[in-house]
């Protein structure tokens, strides 16, 4: 199913109903990955970290080819993983959009019994048109 941006109380997420994530749009000079997962974690500093958030840091932007990211790139609709280019870092582009999976957001929806997917409540299911 294809994702679609989709506002629930303050943050709008990108998500296919079942699966929801937040999102950063890469700026015209593609940034390290580390700098979204310092956002992400709420770490305001860009250097001299402490051991553990240098470990938290590291385990959702990944080191590289031999530990991966936690990012996704959105595609044609859909989350892929992140390209790397042969030096070990990030394939990014201006423009790209970083996914990052999170629990969907509890805060007014319901779960459909026919396609799982967490929606607003109403008489028929927004994902798969079914009733609620």
């Amino acid at each position: 199913m294809t994702l679609v941006q989709k506002p629930i109380g303050n943050t709008t997420y990108y998500t296919d109903g079942v699966n929801y994530y937040t999102f950063h749009v890469v700026s015209s000079k593609p940034e390290p990955l580390y700098i979204f997962a310092c956002m992400d974690l709420g770490i305001t500093k860009r250097s001299d970290f402490s051991t553990e958030e240098a470990a938290r840091i590291n385990d959702l932007a990944g080191t590289g080819v031999q530990q991966k990211t936690k990012y996704l790139l959105l595609k044609n609709g859909q989350a892929v993983p992140v390209p790397y280019h042969n030096t070990g870092s990030a394939d990014l582009h201006t423009g790209d959009i970083l996914l990052r999976r999170v629990a969907p957001p509890s805060a007014g929806l319901v779960k459909c019994p026919h396609c799982a997917s967490s929606v607003l409540p109403g008489p028929v299911c927004s994902a798969c048109g079914k009733p609620l």
